[in-house]
């Protein structure tokens, strides 16, 4: 996470995390833990220091917007304290909120992805990615797309939009307390995240890009259906903000790019 804040470029954000838990020997396991925690610990440090950024600011979060709403309802083989999934989804709504009230956006940024959207609505059974470096070399962008209830079963999104209480099953935490119902209510009311994948120069290779409905002008939340396509040049402001800060091949955001390098640790260590 990065704010684009001149006041502020110096001033460091700091966050531990510390967890211990008894591995379950599959370590695809271990690793989908890591990366929720990573997610939930990421939000967590962004929501604590938020204050700090003035209005019209810029967050750019590495990975899907729309994904975090899925976390909760997604399986995790681990023993992990069951509330995390369902607290990585209160603070992402949270986050949400907050950025629209300061009116600062949030920019998802992906370089692998395996979702199905651009592609299903082509008809095609392959993740974006592939289709996309399949049959495009060209720099340029796709058609972006409205993501609702795309990713939930259609049982678990009949229920999220005409039943909170029933959807609460679905949920890894699935006790039906009057919180997390809380939570599910005002998911209902978090708004639909606009896809697309970008390329800028030729024959690199896309990113994905996440960003919420109103921070283009639509007032649509995650229930106004599964997904849909919308007017391309909608997007463009969003496109050439990020474009500022491509860095070439090997560097797809250099704001992003350089906070993995200070965080990442290294093999020797």
């Amino acid at each position: 996470m990065i704010g684009k804040n001149p006041s502020n470029e110096n001033q460091k954000y700091k966050e531990l995390f510390l967890d211990l838990y008894r591995g379950p020997g599959n370590p695809n396991h271990t690793n989908q833990y890591a990366r929720l925690m990573t997610s939930l610990t990421e939000t967590k440090v962004i929501l604590n220091n938020i204050k700090n950024l003035p209005k019209n600011s810029v967050i750019y979060i590495d990975g899907s917007l729309h994904g975090k709403y899925l976390n909760s309802i997604w399986p995790y083989q681990t023993n992990f304290k069951n509330n995390s999934t369902i607290e990585l989804l209160k603070k992402h709504i949270k986050l949400l909120e907050k950025a629209k009230k300061k009116n600062i956006k949030l920019i998802g940024i992906s370089k692998t992805s395996q979702v199905q959207t651009l592609s299903k609505q082509l008809g095609i059974q392959a993740p974006d990615t592939e289709l996309l470096q399949g049959y495009t070399t060209t720099k340029g962008y796709s058609t972006p797309i409205m993501l609702g209830g795309h990713g939930f079963r259609p049982e678990e999104f009949n229920k999220l939009t005409q039943d909170p209480e029933k959807f609460l099953e679905h949920l890894q935490d699935g006790t039906s307390t009057e919180k997390n119902l809380k939570i599910i209510k005002k998911l209902r009311k978090s708004p639909a995240i606009i896809s697309l994948h970008a390329r800028f120069s030729n024959n690199d290779q896309t990113i994905r890009i996440d960003i919420p409905a109103h921070d283009i002008g639509l007032n649509k939340t995650i229930t106004f259906g599964r997904s849909e396509p919308i007017n391309p040049k909608a997007v463009k402001p969003v496109l050439e903000l990020v474009k500022q800060d491509y860095g070439g091949r090997s560097v797809h955001n250099s704001l992003l790019y350089t906070v993995d390098e200070l965080v990442r640790l290294k093999q020797k260590t």
